[in-house]
């Protein structure tokens, strides 16, 4: 982790934690001063062994609107040239319906949001008494996605 540090790599400082993000979080002071905090939280927010578990979705609301949007948006992936004008539909899978979509990961895709629900309602670390899977989508435009991860 610190050579990831000192070569200023997000991907070599994160990958090997159990909670990358919560390790983000709570070093975001010196990763911002260290001009990594918006590659680390793309990493940490998206890598396949990524866990998101263990840190609130305040906290994480908290760690974007502490980074540079403008640089947050560039450590993602380019956003796809239909995601360019207007406004497009967006799709998020839940196990609990009295989340009402609340969340911060949306997708283009329905069949993806789709899987989310679904393994949601069989995954035993749930927190949902009887997990329900539900779809929600909205409408949105382009200046409201903080980054983009084609996976």
């Amino acid at each position: 982790m610190e050579e990831g540090f000192r070569e200023r790599n997000a991907e070599k400082m994160l990958k090997s934690l159990a909670s990358p993000i919560q390790f983000v979080y709570t070093a975001r002071h010196d990763l911002k001063a260290n001009n990594i905090l918006e590659e680390a939280i793309v990493f940490a927010y998206t890598h396949k062994s990524a866990d998101v578990i263990g840190i609130d979705d305040e906290r994480v609301t908290e760690l974007l609107d502490f980074a540079d949007e403008k640089k947050l948006r560039a450590a993602g992936d380019p956003l796809p040239s239909e995601l360019h004008s207007g406004a497009f539909r967006v799709y998020r899978g839940e196990a609990d319906p009295e989340r009402n979509g609340r969340g911060l990961s949306w997708t283009p895709d329905f069949s993806n949001a789709r899987f989310y629900a679904e393994r949601q309602t069989h995954n035993p670390l749930t927190d949902v008494e009887n997990p329900v899977p539900v779809v929600f989508r909205m409408e949105i435009t382009v200046d409201q996605i903080l980054f983009y991860n084609k996976d």
